[in-house]
């Protein structure tokens, strides 16, 4: 079975991480560990503003930084729990929607899994915009792992 797992530096991909990890997977399970860095543009004309070409530059390479230390901390936390799975992680840049979604069409997924931030902006929007889509347009199952201990009761809902 392959997994596709869509990590961010959010506190709701660490449940999902744990989530993964304490569940029996099926003998020779491939797991891919996915985050996307979703384009970032500083206002005015960094073309012709040194400043903002450099701060836009050092902003990039912090966002890979943290990319990656998501990533290899989720691998090892799952190879930690399953020694015998193949845990690999990815990073892209682009629309997350469409990475994760073409991710696991090159990959062959089997199952994508992904947090869902539960913003408290609309309690009425129970998913987020990114997992919303992925579940739309996904071409495998897909699985929203929502931690109980992050939400609070709504009456709005």
């Amino acid at each position: 079975m392959k997994i596709l797992i869509a990590l961010d530096d959010s506190p709701y991909s660490k449940d999902v991480v744990e989530d993964v990890a304490k569940r029996a997977w099926p003998e020779n399970s491939q797991f891919k560990l996915l985050t996307v860095i979703e384009p970032f543009c500083l206002s005015g004309d960094a073309e012709e503003d040194a400043d903002l070409l450099e701060a836009q530059g050092v902003v990039h390479r912090k966002r890979w930084q943290v990319a990656e230390k998501v990533c290899e901390q989720a691998r090892k936390k799952l190879k930690a729990a399953m020694p015998d799975s193949d845990v690999d992680f990815e990073i892209n840049e682009g629309s997350a929607r469409a990475q994760i979604i073409n991710t696991a069409i090159e990959w062959a997924a089997d199952r994508i899994i992904v947090g869902v931030h539960g913003k408290e902006v609309c309690p009425h929007n129970l998913l987020g915009s990114v997992s919303q889509s992925v579940a739309m347009h996904a071409p495998c199952t897909v699985e929203i792992v929502r931690s109980k201990a992050r939400h609070k009761v709504s009456s709005k809902v």
